[in-house]
């Protein structure tokens, strides 16, 4: 299968934007997979990118989707997510669409009580049939993690910029901290500023977000080293990385984008995209190991914003990464997300496939945020 008949066919197979009641939320068609999986078998790294340019063309407002916080309880510092821990925290959400949310409500998937008894209970997991799983999302089923810098309303605020060839891979990780160039960002409309808050997806914030926000002590550390203070209402926050999870194959299509000022070198024809999508950097994993990367070894995917910062733990760093390498480990009671991995599981040795482990379908959030 040639990438341009991947995409041609990929696209037909995405659903238009579904609007209820008063607010439009995405929802994927649920074909077949067999043309993904024939693009996974293959490797066809042009034709992956092709699809996941075909599904960020369709999200959508995924910002008025139900989030984390709604989904499971506000995060507290006795319980913060995976990206709130390091020294240099991030704003992060997780947008979960109309069938996703539903299915974790209609299977109390928030629930640990629940969770405890799908341990012994729960149905053959479909990827380890050894283990047990919670039910499967449904074909649908979208989630997109978000990661927000904000920018102050009265002027501007400067943000770090990834470029992979100016920060030498360190052993105890690449935060946003130790990036070697920054770009400013103007507020509002500014027609003399060479970069704005248009140029990115972005969230206006009022009182009521800034609140809710600003109570979470590492969100409000986050805002301090951007702005110097916590967040306000008539700031600005710009969408700085995100993963988007679409389960339209067995273990997820993983899909990562990370702002950058400079357009991404050789794009394969992103006509799908429009602005500001067009200023996001793009990179897909449908396998864990597949197709190999420059190095000879398994397939890297990563974001600098939400992997980077990740220490070697003996396989490298976060910028070794694979969101599905790393997804694949999700179980609860919750191993941990670190040490970083790379290729296939290792079922023998990692404490995420030890015996009793309940598989949490990919997702890191359940086996976190579950009260």
């Amino acid at each position: 299968m040639s990438a341009a008949t991947s995409e041609r066919t990929l696209k037909r197979r995405i659903a238009a934007l579904l609007c209820a009641a008063a607010a439009c939320v995405a929802a994927f068609a649920a074909p077949s997979d067999s043309d993904l999986d024939a693009l996974r078998k293959t490797a066809n790294l042009a034709g992956q990118r092709a699809h996941a340019r075909a599904v960020v063309a369709q999200l959508g407002d995924f910002t008025a989707w139900e989030d984390d916080d709604a989904l499971f309880g506000a995060t507290t510092p006795e319980t913060p997510s995976a990206h709130q821990r390091a020294d240099a925290p991030l704003i992060t959400l997780t947008y979960f669409n109309a069938p996703a949310a539903a299915h974790l409500r209609d299977a109390k998937l928030a629930s640990r009580a629940r969770l405890d008894a799908l341990v012994t209970q729960g149905a053959p997991d479909a990827t380890y049939a050894s283990f047990r799983s919670i039910p499967d999302f449904p074909r649908t089923a979208v989630i997109v993690k978000s990661a927000w810098w904000p920018i102050a309303r009265d002027g501007g605020t400067t943000l770090p910029v990834w470029d992979a060839e100016s920060n030498p891979i360190r052993r105890g990780g690449n935060d946003y901290t130790s990036w070697t160039r920054r770009v400013r960002i103007a507020s509002g409309d500014v027609s003399r500023a060479p970069l704005t808050t248009k140029d990115f997806i972005r969230r206006r914030v009022d009182a009521t977000l800034a609140s809710a926000l600003m109570r979470d002590p590492s969100r409000r550390k986050a805002a301090v080293i951007a702005l110097g203070r916590p967040l306000a209402a008539g700031d600005t926050l710009v969408m700085v990385a995100a993963h988007i999870a679409t389960k339209e194959i067995r273990d997820w299509v993983w899909i990562t984008l990370w702002w950058h000022d400079r357009p991404e070198p050789n794009p394969a024809a992103p006509a799908t995209l429009t602005a500001p999508y067009l200023r996001y950097r793009l990179e897909v994993a449908f396998d864990p190991a597949t197709p190999a990367a420059a190095d000879g070894g398994p397939h890297v995917a990563y974001n600098p914003w939400l992997e980077a910062r990740f220490p070697d733990g003996g396989a490298g760093g976060g910028t070794r990464s694979n969101c599905l390498a790393c997804h694949q480990r999700a179980s609860y009671p919750s191993p941990g997300f670190l040490p970083v991995t790379r290729g296939a599981a290792d079922l023998r040795r990692d404490p995420a496939f030890r015996p009793g482990q309940l598989r949490t379908n990919f997702l890191w959030s359940i086996a976190l945020r579950a009260r």
